[in-house]
């Protein structure tokens, strides 16, 4: 062999194993690749460190990282956890973790890291406020409003913090208290969407479409507003339509009837485009059929409680409505198959959601009036 050639040979050897060794166990190499975006080659990295000494807590804290970064969630989890395994000292491990099962929506586990958390910093706002969310989320309010309440002594101008007292107090029905607490959060942040819409839920709840002046209508202003901000979404358009359906099918009954079938028809087009985002929301296609039903239009109407009931053919009130659009399209025997229906679902059945505004009557009478009419 030439001696040239054999130097070549020799030197490519030594690169080879000084690239294993350096691979092997080179945290520095690795933090460069994560820091200039490098992920795959930091996950490498952090791994061939690990497969060197598999009691690096650092090593375990960055390919956390490295996995959180690449939305490889679970992966990302089982790192932070075995670096606290390793040193359950870790403070930013635990925290990442605490974050991580928060934006998961793993509650339980989110609960659980942050109040070791505030165990050591009694004092910090994020803490106590992510403690107090996941308590609420898993319904253990009265926990969940001592941390929310404790969360706004340490910082009074958080609109979250408010925004969750309101939901908190929604939850228990406290509807004043709630939009009191709503009131608060849409004044620190104006352009937060989902706050006027939980607002409007509010006064929805509390039936303020009963009211005769428009001024008054705020749960149909708040939704309005929700969606123009951004929080345009299936709920939205399913509570601006349910408002819009309410008042229409009132303002019938007091002989307002042009602007209730204005209503009724604009309460259509928000279920139409709720379903263009959910095909399998039911109550959307019911309402929509009830608001069809309002304007007269009783073959549309019968259509949409048909996908509603398509969808989900278990709920009593479905049947209950699609009997009421047989029965005055003049098909009774399909009325009181309909109604039959409904008592065979529950037994104890008693009213439509929407039986006071169309005027029915009690389920009992319906039948017996179809019955003579057949």
């Amino acid at each position: 062999m030439k001696p040239k050639k054999f130097f070549f040979i020799v030197l490519l050897l030594v690169l080879l194993i000084f690239n294993s060794i350096v691979r092997a166990g080179d945290m520095k190499g690795g933090l460069q690749f994560y820091y200039r975006g490098n992920l795959i080659e930091a996950l490498e990295e952090f791994q061939a460190v690990i497969e060197e000494d598999s009691t690096n807590p650092r090593a375990y804290f960055f390919l956390g990282n490295t996995y959180r970064r690449l939305e490889d969630y679970n992966s990302a989890q089982r790192a932070y956890q075995l670096a606290l395994e390793i040193d359950p000292g870790y403070g930013t491990v635990k925290q990442r973790l605490a974050e991580l099962s928060f934006n998961q929506e793993n509650w339980e586990t989110a609960a659980e890291l942050y109040q070791t958390l505030i165990e050591e910093e009694p004092d910090k706002f994020e803490y106590r406020f992510c403690l107090g969310v996941s308590l609420f989320k898993t319904n253990k309010l009265s926990q969940a409003l001592e941390q929310l309440e404790q969360a706004l002594e340490i910082e009074p101008h958080s609109a979250r913090g408010y925004y969750y007292l309101g939901r908190l107090n929604f939850k228990r029905q406290n509807f004043s208290e709630a939009e009191n607490y709503f009131e608060r959060a849409i004044e620190i942040a104006p352009s937060e969407g989902k706050y006027y819409f939980y607002r409007g839920l509010t006064h929805f709840r509390r039936e303020d479409l009963l009211s005769e002046e428009y001024t008054n209508w705020q749960s149909a202003r708040d939704f309005r507003e929700a969606i123009e901000l951004g929080y345009d979404n299936p709920r939205s358009r399913f509570m601006l339509g349910n408002f819009l359906l309410k008042r229409g099918l009132f303002s019938l009954k007091q002989d307002a009837n042009e602007r209730g079938i204005k209503n009724l028809r604009d309460a259509i087009s928000h279920y139409r485009k709720v379903l263009m985002n959910d095909w399998k929301a039911s109550n959307a296609y019911h309402n929509m059929g009830v608001a069809y039903l309002g304007i007269g239009e009783y073959r549309l109407a019968r259509r949409a409680i048909g996908e509603a009931l398509e969808i989900e053919p278990t709920v009593p009130f479905f049947h209950d409505t699609y009997g009421v659009i047989c029965f005055r399209l003049g098909e009774f025997n399909r009325a009181l198959s309909a109604w039959s229906q409904v008592w065979e679902l529950d037994s104890d059945y008693e009213k439509n959601p929407f039986g006071e505004p169309l005027e029915l009557k009690s389920l009992s009478k319906r039948i017996q009036k179809a019955r003579l009419r057949r």
